[in-house]
């Protein structure tokens, strides 16, 4: 079976572009360079409550989108029809990119299948 029959949930990428600005502590805060839609897959891969960096991050996720999509490594994906709540406030479900997504490819054709990344939850 292809994953591309599994392409059927609409997923916005929020790309994400050198950072221009610094917080108090030093930190890059990167802006938004680009924003487009897109057809994908999303699975929850992981559900374990731990604290990185003094954030709590409470799942990871699997994430598929057709072949050419452009995404890097610390892309915003937001899932429209996925509500979660934060501070008692219902939103659309927002991802962050973990490292630099994957591009398998075809082996008889050798080109692109799709593009992969593993994802974490993010409260922004």
């Amino acid at each position: 079976m292809s994953v591309n029959r599994l392409l059927q949930r609409p997923i916005v990428v929020h790309r994400v572009n050198v950072a221009s600005e610094y917080d108090e502590y030093g930190n890059e805060i990167p802006g938004v360079a680009d924003t487009f839609t897109a057809l994908g897959y999303l699975e929850q891969i992981e559900r374990v409550e731990r604290v990185v960096d003094a954030q709590l991050y409470s799942a990871d996720w699997w994430l598929a989108l057709p072949a050419g999509t452009a995404l890097d490594a610390w892309d915003r994906i937001e899932v429209p029809d996925l509500v979660v709540t934060v501070n008692g406030e219902q939103r659309a479900a927002m991802f962050e990119v973990i490292g630099t997504p994957d591009r398998p490819r075809r082996a008889r054709q050798n080109v692109e299948a799709f593009v992969q990344a593993e994802l974490r939850t993010v409260t922004v």
